[in-house]
């Protein structure tokens, strides 16, 4: 039964260890997402930054300019308002991001908490068995000095009754 709940111990430990490469691996798919989602963030920044200033400079072209460069500046109006729903929707996928990395360290937390508890519970459940094995070992140790001082009087008895026989078989 010990060995079986050692075993059971010994899985178990596996399997949180399994969980938590499981949630190592995610969190850190995760963190390049983040990552990869704050580059497009940045860049989509620098871009609309770019197409503000675009447009400033193009409305104060020439008055010669002025119906070419409405034109440009509403096709950039529309490119600023795409970008500007780009970076809306990548700060949502950020958000997501960091609440899924977040539950993966919650989890992570968890599973650590389990392990150090399965790992006291083993180191418990260890010294129990080191203290029942010195008890048996103890106590056979006294079963047999008692074998030994059974031994040593039924020796002493046969001794005395061959002593017995001698004395009846010269009388």
């Amino acid at each position: 039964a010990l060995q079986a709940e050692i075993e059971r111990l010994v899985t178990s430990e596996q399997t949180s260890a399994e969980k938590i490469k499981q949630l190592t691996d995610k969190s850190a798919a995760d963190q390049k997402q983040i990552k990869s989602a704050e580059t497009k963030y940045k860049d989509s920044k620098k871009q609309i930054k770019k197409l503000n200033n675009e447009i400033t400079e193009l409305q104060t072209t020439k008055k010669a300019d002025a119906e070419k460069a409405a034109l440009e500046t509403s096709a950039l109006i529309q490119e600023r308002l795409l970008l500007q729903q780009q970076v809306t929707q990548i700060t949502a996928l950020l958000d997501d991001a960091n609440h899924k990395h977040s539950e993966a360290n919650n989890e992570l937390a968890k599973v650590v908490a389990r392990i150090e508890v399965l790992k006291v519970e083993r180191e418990s459940e260890c010294t129990s068995l080191r203290q029942q094995l010195q008890q048996a070992t103890e106590m056979a140790q006294l079963l047999q000095q008692q074998q030994v001082a059974k031994s040593s009087k039924f020796d002493e008895s046969q001794h005395e009754v061959q002593q017995l026989k001698d004395q009846l078989s010269t009388k």
